[in-house]
């Protein structure tokens, strides 16, 4: 859930069943309903080729769909080649750009 302006400035792990802006591909599961609307994998475009997340769960709210989170049924282990860090920039410039776009948070409704 993102709170402020930023990438960074965001609740980490809400509890369960709790609506959110945003979820990691990694741990996400997506009706396919999404894929109608936006084509995502033939069109993603080349500026979110290495933040896909972002520019997924931007999709889905601008499609009218809602994300929420579910309870962890598995832990990732940090192996240290996550990407997580080294795109910390990238991720940042991705989700200014994309509220740029129109990407409504939920906070946009305060």
């Amino acid at each position: 859930v993102f709170n402020k302006e930023s990438y960074w400035d965001s609740v980490l792990c809400p509890r369960a069943d709790t609506e959110v802006d945003y979820i990691g591909t990694g741990g996400m599961i997506v009706g396919r309903g999404l894929f109608l609307r936006e084509p995502l994998l033939e069109n993603l475009p080349p500026e979110y080729d290495q933040v896909e997340d972002l520019y997924f769960s931007y999709a889905a709210r601008k499609h009218g769909m809602r994300l929420f989170s579910v309870e962890r049924k598995c832990q990732i282990i940090n192996d240290g080649k996550d990407q997580h860090k080294r795109l910390g920039e990238y991720k940042e410039q991705a989700f200014k750009r994309l509220r740029y776009q129109g990407w409504k948070l939920l906070c946009d409704k305060k």
